[in-house]
């Protein structure tokens, strides 16, 4: 008889046990470098996309942990199934081989800053002939503005980096700089006073466009469910507005480390 009960015990207890443990958070390990203001070490909230993915996963009761690395290694993490996700990632035909890609997390915009004095609203590439753009060593933005600037229909002038471009705009030693839209917010709420940062302006024609994404490693035994998990969580916090609130206030600085968010 005691033995009998002895089994109903333990048999209870297994079936206990799966329930508590998943209402237990679980944690994603999540591996990423270096990119202002969507994410780094060095930002509140590890920066824009870095919030969206961890409230999107805790509303899903799961804990994101970060680690940062080079970008070569941290997708070697991910790519090796040492590390389960890694932020964030453009999709590429090489990629899809190697991990799954979740719903659009941000989306990158191409841009030209100009000074608001010189302002050009410009159509084509042909109407920026005449005047000087400062870009980054190394930085591909996009197909069209590759060739224009390799046919020399436009004038590019280089530079190893990015912060130098937007201090040659404010000082009159450029026309105009492009870059990432909120890459350049933040460059300027970094080095710019508010009134500097009033005296530039974007122009509303995007020079390309790409969307950026979580991505998780196919050696995950669960891999598929956890992109599906993390999409409904993504989904709910959009559908909040959170996500163009929380677009907003990267593009005020206010996930620089000298902001007023909390």
């Amino acid at each position: 008889m005691k033995r009998i009960a002895k089994n109903i015990l333990l048999i209870a207890i297994a079936l206990i046990l799966p329930s508590i443990a998943s209402s237990e958070n679980r944690v994603i390990t999540v591996s990423s470098g270096e990119w202002p203001p969507f994410i780094s070490e060095n930002m509140k909230h590890h920066g824009l996309a870095a919030r969206i993915i961890s409230e999107s996963f805790a509303l899903q009761n799961i804990t994101a942990k970060y680690g940062w690395f080079p970008w070569k290694r941290t997708y070697n993490n991910v790519r090796t199934g040492n590390w389960d996700a890694s932020a964030v990632w453009a999709i590429t035909e090489e990629r899809s081989k190697e991990v799954f890609f979740s719903d659009p997390i941000i989306e990158s915009e191409i841009v030209i800053f100009f000074n608001k004095a010189t302002f050009l609203n410009w159509n084509s590439f042909e109407d920026l002939s005449g005047i000087v753009i400062g870009a980054t060593n190394g930085y591909f933005y996009g197909e069209e503005f590759q060739q224009a600037e390799e046919n020399g229909l436009i004038i590019v002038e280089r530079t190893s980096l990015e912060v130098n471009n937007f201090k040659k705009l404010a000082a009159n030693r450029i026309d105009a700089v492009i870059a990432e839209i909120d890459t350049g917010y933040d460059i300027m709420h970094r080095i710019f006073r508010t009134e500097q940062i009033g005296t530039i302006v974007v122009s509303p024609r995007t020079v390309a466009s790409f969307s950026n994404h979580l991505v998780i490693s196919k050696k995950l035994e669960n891999a598929e469910q956890l992109v599906a998990t993390f999409n409904k969580g993504l989904k709910k916090l959009t559908e909040s507005g959170k996500v163009e609130q929380y677009l907003m206030e990267s593009r005020k600085g206010l996930y620089n480390k000298t902001g007023e968010l909390k």
